[in-house]
């Protein structure tokens, strides 16, 4: 793998879990919120 690649590959990475950290946030911040429905993030996807 290409240092290029690979430094694509972390940025895609360190942005899923930036994503992941404030989804979970919000389902934190929710959670006594009636009909409120949580959120999931594809960290897979956001590999692509």
């Amino acid at each position: 793998m290409k240092t290029t690649e690979l430094i694509n590959l972390l940025e895609k990475a360190m942005t899923g879990s930036a994503l992941r950290h404030t989804v979970l946030t919000n389902n934190l911040t929710n959670v006594n919120t009636p009909n409120f429905k949580r959120s999931e993030v594809d960290f897979r996807s956001t590999l692509e």
